[in-house]
């Protein structure tokens, strides 16, 4: 049923807002994007994490869960971490 709806029309973009902040996932050794997340929260919840711990490895540059983890403005900016 699924497929039949997509061969016709197709689903709408997610909306990200221009404030919000990304967290990207690097593999260390290649030092390569694997995955981009709109939210901390995703993070979170799919790696079982706290949110200290997502600010303090994305700080330090840790390799943390098996990445090195990045938190970045919309425009591509590091984010300072008090």
């Amino acid at each position: 049923m699924q497929e039949e709806y997509l061969k016709t029309n197709s689903l709408p973009e997610k909306y990200i807002p221009k404030n919000s902040l990304r967290v990207i996932q690097i593999e260390p050794k290649t030092k390569k994007e694997v995955a981009v997340f709109y939210s901390k929260t995703d993070v979170l919840k799919k790696y079982q994490m706290g949110m200290t711990k997502l600010n303090q490895v994305s700080r330090d540059e840790e390799v943390y869960k098996g990445f090195i983890w990045k938190i970045v403005g919309t425009d591509g900016s590091s984010i300072k971490h008090d």
